[in-house]
């Protein structure tokens, strides 16, 4: 178990959770009570999508050894618990195990899963080191697991309209752009090689853009209650979570690290509120 540990570590199965119950959010808001009949393909796509997830936080780490050893020496690579070689390799088996989910869908999934594990490969060897292409790509992927999960069980007819799933996936966008930046203002001294926003602008300048895609998300948060009609749940359980990302914005800069962590369970109460505000 000793040995098996560091490899779950590496998965960071809370945050692969999350994005699983993104793509099951999304599922259940595009299908409403009609869910019964998609079990089967919402079981397929929360496991493709945690598998996927977890691999991409073990090439993550695998790339990031170095700098870890500043930022996060805690972590299985620079604490010599994992070898970076096994990690890698690691990855590459989830990957596959992910896509061949994925097959199992339809044609539609498979594409999305292939443009993503495209963007993550770029992602770790260009995009990272660059402050625009990071944030964007990051929270680019992380609103394609709504339309994954939309297009899970209603194909490429999501992208068509203006779904549950795509404004959804709008929404995850702002606020992970925002959290990305005060993840970079958190790391600012330990990222040396890596043109981030703070480094190219200053930290509180970062914080102002934090500041700006924050609110938008917030500014937005009303829209499936007055568009989808969500009931009044959705809108007691997104406040809690407005109110949260607003006291982020006044810590970020005094303490980036506790904002991270408090925006990261606000998505959590947000992915909650999303399901329970469909019926």
């Amino acid at each position: 178990m000793k040995k098996i540990y560091p490899f779950l570590e590496l998965c960071r199965p809370f945050t692969s959770a999350l994005t699983s119950l993104a793509v099951i959010a999304a599922m259940l808001i595009e299908t409403g009570s009609s869910i019964n009949l998609y079990l089967n393909v919402m079981l397929i796509a929360a496991a493709a999508i945690f598998l996927f997830s977890s691999a991409g936080n073990v090439l993550n780490d695998y790339f990031d050894r170095e700098i870890d050893k500043i930022n996060h020496p805690e972590r299985p690579i620079p604490s010599n618990r994992v070898k970076a070689g096994d990690a890698l390799k690691f990855s590459v088996a989830l990957f596959l195990l992910s896509l061949l989910f994925a097959v199992f869908l339809n044609f539609f999934c498979v594409i999305i899963a292939l443009l993503a594990f495209t963007l993550q490969i770029l992602y770790e060897l260009k995009f990272k080191r660059h402050y625009l292409s990071k944030n964007f790509t990051i929270a680019f992927l992380t609103g394609m697991l709504f339309v994954f999960g939309g297009v899970a069980v209603k194909n490429f007819d999501v992208l068509f309209a203006i779904s549950p799933s795509i404004i959804f996936a709008v929404l995850a966008f702002l606020a992970i752009f925002g959290r990305e930046i005060v993840k970079d203002i958190e790391d600012f001294k330990g990222d040396a090689n890596r043109l981030t926003l703070p480094k190219k602008i200053g930290v509180k300048g970062a914080g102002i853009v934090a500041a700006i895609f924050l609110l938008l998300s917030v500014a937005l948060s009303p829209v499936p209650y007055l568009y989808l009609k969500f009931n009044l749940a959705y809108v007691f359980l997104v406040s809690i979570v407005d109110l949260m990302f607003i006291y982020c914005l006044i810590i970020q800069l005094k303490n980036p690290k506790n904002a991270r962590k408090i925006i990261k369970l606000g998505m959590l109460i947000a992915l909650v509120a999303f399901i329970v505000g469909k019926f």
